[in-house]
């Protein structure tokens, strides 16, 4: 058990890296990939998610990059900002790639809990068995899947061996998660799993309901496959600074959103919509965007 999945993140590069490595980040992905590398003085090199190819990575993006500098891959499915699923053959290639290059993986898995009409995939699945040669790190948390974000646990897996040198590291930082976090952790695992259940519904009602707005608006989007969070194309009233935009729209109608390019710079012109809240809030301030003219 660690403290929330980011401590897991960083307990896995603080392991894996050292100062002048080079990791490989998702762009747009999650801001802390990069801010939790640089820390460690590692470089997070981007590789690129595109439009055009529905914000999956390509084998030979990620392949162009690597150097003998590159020691691991970042992977996230489902995914922040994204609602990005990868799908089998993809997951498989990219862990094939990884052993090709002697890379390892650490694959942030937090909305794992949250996938619509496709499954979850887990790298570790086509991981290795052969001691020694296993090579992903899967980060997961109970703040997504039931609602336990304030208390800060989730789990780091670690291939087979490596366990006393991740307990060394955790003793290091924090000794251990707090003891009534482990309680709840405990009870929400092994009690009535009705509020997974209810939690997915309300997101994929609140992803089709969302999706429904933005198409009557003539709106572009990426249709989400998992996670709670919608990933729309607003560069019509953006003006190319969407980071911009949103201060501005938030001032003037009362709703927020996330400027894509708080995820890595191919986020410009997009903004990450969150489907938490109640559907009639949602609907509401998705409304107050301004239509896309018929002819863009």
């Amino acid at each position: 058990m660690v403290d929330g999945a980011q401590q897991g993140l960083h307990f896995a590069m603080s392991l894996l890296l050292s100062p002048g490595d080079e990791i490989l980040i998702p762009n747009p992905g999650y801001p802390t990939f990069a801010m939790t590398s640089s820390l460690l003085h590692a470089v997070p090199v981007r590789y690129p998610l595109y439009p055009e190819h529905d914000f999956q990575p390509r084998i030979q993006d990620i392949e162009g990059l690597i150097t003998p500098r590159t020691k691991v891959l970042i992977l996230n499915s489902p995914s922040n900002p994204l609602g990005a699923v990868l799908g089998e053959e993809l997951t498989r290639s990219l862990v094939e790639l990884a052993r090709r290059h002697d890379l390892w993986i650490i694959s942030d898995e937090c909305y794992e809990a949250f996938t619509y009409d496709v499954p979850h995939v887990s790298p570790a699945r086509f991981d290795s068995d052969v001691p020694g040669e296993a090579r992903v790190f899967t980060s997961l948390t109970l703040s997504k899947t039931y609602g336990l974000t304030g208390l800060r646990i989730g789990a780091l897996i670690c291939p087979p061996g490596l366990e006393q040198r991740m307990n060394n590291v955790m003793e290091a930082i924090v000794s251990c998660v707090a003891s009534p976090s482990q309680y709840a952790a405990l009870a929400a695992l092994t009690g009535p799993q009705d509020y997974v259940s209810h939690a997915h519904a309300h997101y994929r009602a609140n992803r089709d309901a969302a999706s429904a707005v933005l198409s009557s608006r003539g709106i572009p989007y990426l249709t989400a496959q998992g996670a709670f969070y919608l990933w729309a194309d607003v560069s019509h009233v953006s003006g190319g600074d969407v980071r911009s935009w949103v201060r501005r729209f938030l001032a003037d109608s009362g709703v927020a959103f996330a400027p894509g390019t708080a995820f890595g710079s191919i986020g410009e012109g997009w903004i990450r919509i969150a489907l938490c809240s109640s559907q009639a809030d949602l609907v509401e301030g998705l409304g107050r965007i301004p239509a896309r003219p018929a002819d863009r």
